[in-house]
């Protein structure tokens, strides 16, 4: 347990500080798990982020790839009038 704590206790992280002005040497658990905790929360609440501006952005790079397509096979290139209106014709 105390090589896991310290594995996620960085120089100048929240653990880093909180280390210093502890000024006993018996090992707290409750300490321990708050570490850990807040640094395990912290990663999935990053990394949910992170992924979710990824996938919002290739859901929009999708959108606008499927309008450029959707815009290839129904509009006239030169004059911009729609398909069903030449077929009409």
């Amino acid at each position: 347990m105390y090589t896991f704590d310290w594995t996620f206790i960085a120089n100048g992280g929240v653990g880093g500080y909180l280390t210093g002005l502890s000024s006993d040497a018996e090992y707290d658990y409750f300490r321990f798990f708050f570490d850990n905790i807040s640094n395990i929360l912290l990663v999935i609440i990053m990394i949910n982020i992170w992924s979710g501006i990824i996938i919002d952005t290739f859901g929009n790079l999708r959108d606008v790839e499927n309008e450029r397509n959707r815009d290839i096979e129904d509009k006239c290139f030169i004059c911009g009038n729609l398909k069903t209106t030449f077929d009409k014709l």
